[in-house]
C-alpha cells in the first residue's frame, strides 16, 4: 500500500538535511521500504552504470539528497509493490523525496514506465537515469529563464550562502552547537514552499517526457531480440545494460530496429520445426528462465519469502535449474555470413543486408548453430563469431554499426570464410554470401575453394543485389551452390528474405 497522507509544509533546514534530530538517526534514508537485497541489487547495478552515476552527481546541485531519491526511484520501479514508508520512519533529509514519490505515483506516466521495468533490473536503471537526465535538464531550464535555483532564490545569492555555510556554519550545526547560526543562515532564503513545488513540477513532467521515450526504447529492445522473455537468448547483465545504451544513443541503431525485428519475425517462421508430440522427455539439467519446465526445488524459493526475491533475481538473470527436453529441435550446421559492406551498398540495400544478417545470427542461436559474420570490401574489415553456447548482443549492436565505405574483392572474405570452416566445429558450415558488386577472382583461389567446398561438405548461397544490371552472376555462380538475384529496391523485401531463409533451411542437417 502507498501512504499518500499529507505531511505538513517543509523548512528550509529540512530541505537541505541540516538540522539535526536525534529521533532521525535510525530512520530511514529511502522513503520506499527495501530490504538489504533491495539494497545489494541497486548498489550492483549503479556500479555498473557510468552515466547513472554521472547524473546522480550532477542532480545534487538540485537536491541534495538526490542519490537517496536516485534510489527510490530505481526500487520503484523495479518492484511489482513498492511500499512508501509513513512519516516517521523517516529521516528528515529524506521527506523532500517523499513528497517527489508520492507525486509519481500518482502519474499514469510514471505506472506506464513501471509497466516497462518491474523485474527487470537494467530497464530500471534505465528508467532511473532517463528520468534524472529529464528531471535535471527542467531545471537547469528553469533556473536559465528565471534567474533562480530549483529552490526559488536567487542562484548567484544562494551560492554564496551555501558557501559560506558551509565554511562556518555547517560544522557547527552538525556538531549541535549553532543551531541559532544555521536559523539565521537559512533566514536569508524565503522560499515559501516554492523549492518543493518545483522540485516535484519537474520531476513530473520528466515522467511523462521519459515514458514516450522509454517505450519507443522497450521497442526496439523487442526488435532486436533483447527483450527479457526471450526464451533463446541468455544474456549477461553487463551485455545487455552496453547494448541499451548502445540502442538508446545511436539514430541510425533506431533506424533499422523495425526492418530487423520484422526479418527476425520471419526467420523464426521459416526455421520453426514443431515438435512432434507434446510430451516432454527429460533429457539433462540446463539454466534458463522458461518456468513451465523449472525444477521443483526451484519453485519451492518462490514458495518461501526468505528466498523468493532470489528466485526472481535468478529467473530475471535466466539463471534457473530447469529440465532439458530430448524433443527439442537438434542443432545444424553451422552459419557464416559474408556481407559487403561496400560504399555502393549504402542505403537500402545496407539495411536489408544487415536486418538479414542479424535475423540470421538468432536463428543460429535458437537452433544452437554456431555462427560468424564477416563483414567485407576490398578487404575483410570485421569479423565476429558468436560460438552455439553464446550469445552477444554487444557484438550483434556492432553489426549493425558498420558504416559502407571502400570497393569490392569477392577473395578475402570467402578466404576468411576458410579459415573459419577449417576450424572443426564449423567444418559443415552454410556461407551465405550478400553483395552488390562484381569483380574478377583468381582462377586458383576459385579451384582451391570450390575443392574444399566439396571436401567440407559445406554450401555457399549468395544474394546478389543487381540494382541497374550493374553486377554479373558469372563471378558469383562459379562458387555458389545457389543464387537469388534481386534486380531493384521494391525487391529488397521479407520476400526476398524469406527465400534466402528457405534455401538455407531446407538444407540443413543435424549437427
Amino acid at each position: 500500500m502507498i501512504n499518500t497522507s499529507q505531511s505538513p509544509p517543509l523548512s528550509i533546514a529540512q530541505l537541505f538535511g541540516l538540522t539535526e534530530n536525534p529521533d532521525t538517526v535510525d530512520k530511514s534514508n529511502q522513503v520506499v521500504r527495501q530490504d538489504v537485497y533491495d539494497g545489494d541489487l541497486y548498489t550492483d547495478t549503479i556500479k555498473d552504470s557510468p552515466a547513472l552515476q554521472a547524473m546522480i552527481d550532477k542532480g545534487r546541485e538540485f537536491l541534495p539528497v538526490f542519490d537517496w531519491f536516485a534510489q527510490d526511484l530505481f526500487i520503484s520501479l523495479f518492484k511489482v509493490e513498492p511500499e512508501i514508508l509513513p512519516d516517521d520512519e523517516i529521516n528528515d533529509r529524506a521527506i523532500i523525496n517523499k513528497r517527489i514519490v508520492e507525486r509519481l505515483f500518482e502519474s499514469e506516466d510514471f505506472q506506464r514506465i513501471r509497466g516497462m521495468t518491474q523485474l527487470d533490473p537494467i530497464t530500471s536503471a534505465l528508467g532511473t537515469q532517463v528520468l534524472a537526465e529529464k528531471t535535471i535538464r527542467q531545471l537547469e531550464s528553469n533556473r536559465q529563464e528565471n534567474g533562480r535555483d530549483s529552490t526559488g532564490n536567487d542562484t548567484k545569492g544562494l551560492l554564496a550562502g551555501n558557501q559560506q555555510m558551509e565554511r562556518d556554519t555547517v560544522p557547527d550545526c552538525i556538531n549541535g552547537t549553532e543551531h541559532t547560526g544555521v536559523e539565521v543562515t537559512f533566514s536569508t532564503f524565503d522560499i515559501n514552499g516554492e523549492a518543493e513545488h518545483n522540485i516535484i513540477d519537474a520531476v513530473t513532467t520528466a515522467s511523462r517526457e521519459a515514458a514516450d521515450e522509454i517505450k519507443e526504447l522497450m521497442e526496439q529492445v523487442q526488435q532486436w531480440g533483447l527483450e527479457p522473455g526471450n526464451p533463446s537468448l541468455r544474456i549477461s547483465f553487463e551485455n545487455k545494460r552496453r547494448a541499451l545504451e548502445k540502442l538508446r544513443s545511436s539514430p541510425n541503431l533506431k533506424e533499422l530496429a523495425g526492418l530487423v525485428g520484422r526479418f527476425r519475425s520471419l526467420a523464426r517462421q521459416v526455421f520453426r520445426k514443431k515438435r512432434e508430440d507434446g510430451a516432454i522427455t527429460v533429457n539433462s539439467v540446463t539454466t534458463g528462465g522458461n518456468l513451465e519446465q523449472v525444477l521443483p526445488t526451484e519453485k519451492m524459493m518462490l514458495a518461501r519469502p526468505a528466498t523468493r526475491l532470489d528466485f526472481i533475481r535468478r529467473y530475471t538473470q535466466k539463471e534457473l535449474l530447469q529440465y532439458q527436453s530430448k524433443n527439442q529441435p537438434a542443432g545444424k550446421g553451422p552459419l557464416i555470413v559474408c556481407c559487403d559492406v561496400s560504399g555502393s551498398m549504402a542505403g537500402k540495400p545496407e539495411q536489408w543486408s544487415k536486418a538479414t544478417v542479424l535475423a540470421l545470427a538468432e536463428v543460429a542461436q535458437r537452433q544452437k548453430r554456431d555462427f560468424a559474420a564477416i563483414y567485407f570490401n576490398t578487404v575483410v574489415q570485421e569479423t565476429w563469431v558468436i560460438p552455439r553456447s553464446t550469445w552477444n548482443p554487444a557484438a550483434i549492436i556492432e553489426m549493425a554499426e558498420v558504416a559502407p565505405s571502400g570497393g569490392t574483392n569477392f577473395e578475402a572474405p570467402l578466404a576468411r570464410a576458410l579459415d573459419i570452416i577449417n576450424e572443426s566445429r564449423f567444418c559443415k558450415a552454410d556461407v551465405i554470401f550478400i553483395t552488390d558488386g562484381h569483380c574478377v577472382v583468381n582462377e586458383e583461389f576459385l579451384k582451391t575453394f570450390n575443392k574444399t567446398k566439396q571436401q567440407k561438405g559445406f554450401a555457399v548461397f549468395t544474394v546478389l543485389i543487381n540494382i541497374g544490371n550493374k553486377a554479373s552472376t558469372i563471378m558469383v555462380e562459379q562458387f555458389s551452390d545457389e543464387v537469388v538475384t534481386v534486380s531493384s529496391l521494391a525487391q529488397l523485401d521479407e520476400d526476398s528474405s524469406s527465400q534466402l531463409f528457405r534455401s538455407i533451411n531446407d538444407r540443413g542437417r543435424p549437427s
